[in-house]
């Protein structure tokens, strides 16, 4: 919302534009600041644009805005900054979403992450080793190379790398259990 305007101020403003100084003080007491303002600005883009207009169309539009059309192309300061903050709230809004979205994202991923550590945890080393193998066995051929890649190097690549391999075993594992229910074999 733009800030009230002195009188005194659209008055001078008026008088600029050949209003005399009785009907620009008139008009400034009279009308709304607001429409002045937004006439002033009509006013002035006629004229940057090569139509010029005259005082009278100055003063008919501040008294009678219902009988001026606005042209095409034509946007008011307050307009402009009505267009400005919708698209700040649109921009604000679509951001929330997308860090709602990110958020579930992240949730679902340690949720995964945590039913993964609690299967792990509670397999004896040659069983992790026999999981390890079959995961590695069972991948697709980009993440196996870059698996076996990493491995000879160690550290937080080969870490990475491990844990994509055994996480989509464990996956695949659990969607096939859980697809093969005590229900579905008596069936």
């Amino acid at each position: 919302m733009q800030p009230a305007i002195n009188p005194q101020n659209l008055e001078r403003e008026l008088v600029k534009r050949g209003i005399g100084p009785a009907s620009a003080e008139e008009l400034s007491l009279s009308q709304p600041s607001n429409r002045i303002r937004e006439m002033l600005e009509l006013y002035d883009w006629y004229n940057s644009r090569g139509q010029p207009r005259g005082p009278g169309f100055l003063v008919q539009s501040i008294k009678n805005p219902a009988a001026i059309a606005l042209p095409p192309g034509f946007e008011s300061s307050n307009q402009r900054q009505q267009r400005q903050q919708a698209k700040e709230v649109q921009k604000q809004a679509e951001s929330n979403v997308r860090t709602k979205r990110e958020r579930l994202a992240v949730r679902r991923q340690n949720s995964r992450q945590r039913a993964f550590m609690a299967f792990w945890e509670v397999m004896s080393p040659s069983e992790q080793d026999a999981f390890e193998t079959e995961a590695l066995d069972n991948s697709d051929m980009m993440k196996k190379r870059l698996y076996l890649e990493a491995s000879g190097k160690g550290g937080k690549v080969f870490t990475v790398y491990r844990q994509i391999v055994l996480m989509d075993q464990f996956e695949r594992e659990h969607r096939l259990a859980a697809a093969v229910t005590p229900e579905s074999k008596t069936s």
